[in-house]
């Protein structure tokens, strides 16, 4: 299994021809691409932030419950 995927990104041309994007399925490389393209350090609250406002659950954030140590099974 290749660690590659294929984004197929519809040309401005029409339906005629496709332009294939590949880029890694690593988180580290999505991130440090992310943090480029917005022109800010990956450890910045810049960052922080545009990750945040991409997140599309963030609207969900206050429905989840996040167990404690002695609530989980293998405790």
């Amino acid at each position: 299994m290749e660690s590659q995927m294929d984004i197929r990104v519809q040309s401005t041309l029409g339906n005629k021809k496709l332009k294939t994007l590949r880029m890694s399925n690593k988180p580290m490389n999505v991130f440090r691409a992310k943090a480029l393209i917005a022109k800010v350090p990956i450890d910045s609250p810049e960052f922080a932030r545009l990750m945040d406002e991409d997140d599309p659950f963030r609207r969900f954030r206050h429905q989840f419950v996040f167990p404690l140590k002695k609530d989980l099974p293998y405790g």
